[in-house]
């Protein structure tokens, strides 16, 4: 507590000064005062911490503290999450976004793109899903050939929350959660993630035979089949002969 009193009393003498020296010890003491917090447990303290750090001028706050900034309010963010506190841990996943959504650096961008797929799960938790599709989209266009962790978060996420909304009977968004996934993912190389594209392809087939869109759900069924047809994976080939079977009961409707 009394190191906390002490990089108080740095920010409130120091804080409006126009040395580039002493700017950064302002925000460096803004930086230990929020490390300080979330050490202690007292998570949203810290964001606002991080908050209050994010206000200063660009030029305050150096690129290497900027990155230390995203990589501790993402964790922030998760320990409010574990703490059953979604609410507050959005509004960090939304802070960390908004403050560095531009930054072009690698790993600022892999601290905005991990903030993006939890601020998606958190949503989608809450039953938020235009929040949690918003997310996913956004986080769809800023993953890296090299991201193959996230890809494969991102179609797991997209999958599970179409079958979810679609058990919930609201097939519409459910469509919306595969279409949202196949237009992000169909090319991607990773197998169990083609996979998951060709299920994904197969459910929307389903769900919109069941809503009586049997023109649609044949060309779901089709792409399944021109684009797997000739795949040799077991997966793959189940997938073909449920896309195959449900194109013939499409076409006797």
């Amino acid at each position: 507590e009394e190191s906390l009193a002490e990089y108080d009393l740095v920010v409130k003498r120091f804080g409006n000064q126009p040395e580039p020296e002493i700017r950064r010890q302002v925000a460096l003491s803004l930086l230990n005062k929020a490390s300080a917090l979330g050490e202690l447990g007292r998570h949203e303290d810290a964001v606002f911490a991080y908050q209050a750090l994010l206000a200063l001028r660009d030029e305050q706050v150096e690129p290497d503290i900027r990155l230390h900034v995203a990589q501790a309010l993402l964790d922030e963010a998760v320990a409010l999450g574990e703490l059953e506190r979604p609410e507050q841990a959005l509004s960090a996943y939304s802070m960390l976004v908004a403050a560095f959504g531009e930054e072009t650096q690698p790993g600022m961008r892999r601290q905005v793109a991990m903030a993006l797929f939890n601020q998606g799960v958190t949503a989608s938790q809450l039953g938020r899903y235009d929040a949690a599709f918003a997310a996913y989209d956004a986080l769809a266009g800023r993953i890296g050939e090299a991201d193959t962790d996230l890809r494969g978060h991102l179609t797991k996420a997209l999958a599970e929350m179409g079958a979810n909304l679609r058990g919930l009977g609201r097939p519409e968004e459910s469509l919306a959660a595969y279409d949202l996934l196949v237009s992000h993912l169909r090319t991607a190389p990773e197998p169990e993630i083609r996979q998951e594209v060709a299920k994904t392809l197969v459910r929307k087939g389903a769900t919109l035979a069941e809503l009586g869109r049997h023109e649609e759900a044949l060309a779901a069924y089709d792409a399944v089949i021109a684009t797997y047809g000739t795949g040799a994976e077991p997966e793959i080939r189940r997938q073909v002969a449920l896309a195959m079977r449900g194109r013939a009961i499409a076409l006797d409707r």
